[in-house]
């Protein structure tokens, strides 16, 4: 991890290294940002241009844009991640979002604490 921002009390944007290889997650990192361990994760495949995806969780989520471009939206915010940005966003339990596939395809990873 680079650097983070803090957007406001539960929204968090992680920016990383732009180089080829990526470290998605380092536990002692980001336990730096919100003291959570993130447990579970799962990934969601986007093939349409403009398909809405929602999350409501009320968990801690770290949001990853595999491949492609997705636009991520937290109330007020809106966020572009992609594999080319590598900007991660993390977001807490009392946030819903959505997010929709800018590019013709993308692979949206979410890690989820208990």
């Amino acid at each position: 991890m680079k650097s983070y921002k803090k957007i406001d009390n539960q929204i968090f944007i992680i920016e990383n290294d732009l180089g080829d290889t990526s470290i998605t997650y380092i536990q002692e990192d980001y336990e730096k940002i919100v003291p959570v361990s993130f447990v579970r994760d799962y990934y969601d495949y986007n093939k349409p241009h403009q398909q809405i995806k929602y999350n409501n969780e009320t968990t801690w989520r770290l949001i990853t844009c595999m491949f492609g471009v997705i636009i991520c939206k937290c109330g007020n915010h809106e966020f572009e991640l992609s594999r080319e940005n590598k900007k991660q966003l993390i977001i807490g339990p009392t946030i819903k979002f959505e997010y929709y596939n800018k590019s013709g395809k993308s692979v949206c990873h979410v890690r989820s604490s208990q």
